[in-house]
């Protein structure tokens, strides 16, 4: 499954760091116009708390 989330640049390195350490397949695919990063995320549903601490650190759309 995919799922996008809109990243501060600030929350980068914690959002990395959980990619990272549950070898979540992702990919960076371009930024809103207030700078934020769109980040594409692949995963399991195996995965699915690491998507959530990741859910925790994104912008929301509220």
């Amino acid at each position: 499954m995919k799922i996008q989330f809109t990243v501060d640049p600030d929350n980068i390195v914690a959002f990395s760091e959980i990619l990272e350490s549950e070898e979540l397949k992702n990919e960076i695919v371009g930024t809103t116009e207030e700078d934020l990063l769109l980040i594409d995320v692949y995963y399991s549903r195996d995965k699915r708390e690491a998507i959530e601490s990741l859910e925790d650190l994104a912008e929301s759309d509220d």
